[in-house]
């Protein structure tokens, strides 16, 4: 084999692993973005899940303070007649 043939020779080997490695990385590649997607998407669903429980909640609260807020203005209404009725009623006894 002459200095010619052995550097083509050569370049066609490299040539040959250049293109496994390629290929290698192609596979490699894909499988890989395959799995981050599928990663990216488990994660973004247990993220909407957990947000909704969180809305939920919040709108759970938000209830549950206004009829607090209610009960006490009531309450608040309740002692305000309570108060003028004894009022009137000291009022009505002189």
């Amino acid at each position: 084999m002459g200095s010619e043939e052995l550097v083509s020779y050569r370049m066609y080997q490299l040539d040959k692993v250049v293109t496994a490695i390629n290929e290698l990385y192609d596979v490699t590649s894909t499988k890989t973005m395959s799995d981050l997607l599928l990663a990216y998407s488990g994660h973004m669903n247990r993220v909407l899940k957990d947000l909704k429980v969180i809305k939920q909640d919040a709108a759970h609260e938000k209830f549950e303070l206004r009829n607090h807020q209610r009960i006490k203005t009531l309450t608040e209404k309740v002692n305000w007649f309570e108060t003028e009725t004894l009022h009137f009623k000291d009022e009505h006894k002189k």
